[in-house]
């Protein structure tokens, strides 16, 4: 049967052999469904149990404890943003923005939950390395690059608020980000010409 949240809870009374198997993947599943139905504090131990047919003790077996659910939570929702590829950096990093302001707009308790975490996961730490070093193969320096992503991320996931922020919907972000790409490309032209060169590579992670 479903609960209030719309959740699916296994039913206690099914036999031994006919149980499905929950997994460390299944708890994490399940813990967002309820996030997203009811907001992050409702995902508790004890109710997350009850969802998924485990006591709450049992849990710990495939999370550590709600820190470590909450940091897996986060990360396997930035392991469904999609990266988009073709076109020049700006067509790319544009589309790949809009596309995680979408999924985070579907979440809307992991933006808050991100800005929280005391590390990036290892999902949300190949996403932003994916981004910064398309960005810096178009010709923006290293520096510029890392940045950039930093300010666009944090509003593409939700992170910030006011203008740009995730209140927004997806025909006005996708304006707003493209203003802010607009000066990051005005910027990597003025560099270039001070130069008198195209800069291209460098070590983003310094930055």
């Amino acid at each position: 049967m479903a609960g209030s949240s719309g959740v699916h809870r296994k039913e206690s009374g099914d036999r031994p052999g006919s149980r499905i198997r929950v997994d460390r993947d299944a708890v994490i599943d399940a813990a967002i469904a309820l996030a997203d139905a009811d907001g992050l504090d409702a995902v508790t131990m004890r109710r997350l149990g009850g969802l998924v047919g485990l006591e709450a003790m049992s849990l710990y077996t495939h999370v550590r404890g709600r820190e470590d659910l909450v940091d897996a939570m986060v990360d396997a929702v930035v392991g469904r943003l999609p990266i988009r590829h073709g076109g020049d950096w700006r067509s790319s990093l544009r589309a790949t923005l809009v596309a995680a302001h979408a999924v985070m707009r579907d979440h809307a308790w992991a933006g808050h939950a991100l800005a929280t975490r005391a590390a990036a996961g290892p999902n949300a730490r190949r996403h932003i390395g994916e981004v910064t070093d398309a960005v810096v193969a178009g010709g923006c320096t290293a520096e510029l690059a890392a940045r950039a992503v930093r300010v666009l991320g944090a509003r593409a996931f939700g992170i910030a608020s006011g203008p740009f922020g995730e209140d927004l919907d997806e025909a006005t972000f996708a304006f707003a980000i493209d203003l802010v790409i607009d000066g990051i490309e005005h910027e990597r032209a003025r560099q270039a010409r001070a130069d008198g060169t195209t800069r291209n590579g460098g070590d983003w992670r310094q930055w």
